[in-house]
């Protein structure tokens, strides 16, 4: 990772970042644990995800690349539309469906019967039939992340949970790597 300078918590009280990545969890949503690709923000989800938004108006517009996934791309088109940005959301498997790790979904989810456990296991660094290496994975993710920022100060990428614990781990985070709700990490990184 040393093309990338510090990885460090991100809470909306931090405000809007001025240069970086800021990846971070979508909006909330019920479904339980493993909830269903199409499960959507709630009410009260969707109007917290306004509220962030909110106070990102009069920030410059970033690059906003999100995971395919429902609840992403909603969380995304509300940060856009409250924080009154006029940019395209740019939608990228590398955030989810599939992410950075899944190489071979079959052989995932034939040696997988318990998926929590093997993500547990995999943002503590085990190999995982199907998963790329948990690092190898977040360099990835990242290298895309930083193609797609370009030139720009600031890159939001609006993902799922289980991609954030395992970028944390990457970098070295110690204690619980699972982000709630609209919060995240934010990667400073130079242009």
């Amino acid at each position: 990772m040393s093309d990338y300078d510090t990885l460090h918590p991100w809470h909306p009280s931090d405000g809007f970042p001025t240069q970086g990545i800021l990846m971070l969890r979508h909006g909330p949503r019920g479904g339980g644990d493993l909830p269903s690709m199409n499960e959507p923000l709630t009410d009260d989800g969707a109007e917290a995800t306004e509220f962030v938004g909110r106070g990102w108006m009069k920030r410059a517009a970033p690059v906003v690349v999100s995971s395919p996934v429902h609840r992403c791309l909603q969380t995304s088109q509300l940060l856009v539309e409250a924080a009154g940005w006029d940019v395209e959301i740019i939608q990228s498997g590398i955030l989810g469906n599939p992410g950075p790790f899944v190489i071979d979904s079959d052989l995932l989810s034939s040696h997988n019967e318990d998926i929590l456990f093997s993500l547990r296991s995999h943002i503590d660094g085990s190999r995982i039939p199907g998963m790329l290496d948990r690092d190898a994975g977040v360099e990835k993710m990242i290298t895309e992340l930083m193609g797609l920022r370009g030139s720009a100060n600031v890159l939001v990428a609006c993902t799922h949970d289980s991609i954030l614990a395992a970028t944390a781990a990457s970098f070295g985070i110690s204690g619980s790597h699972w982000p709630p709700y609209l919060e995240g990490y934010l990667l400073r990184c130079s242009l």
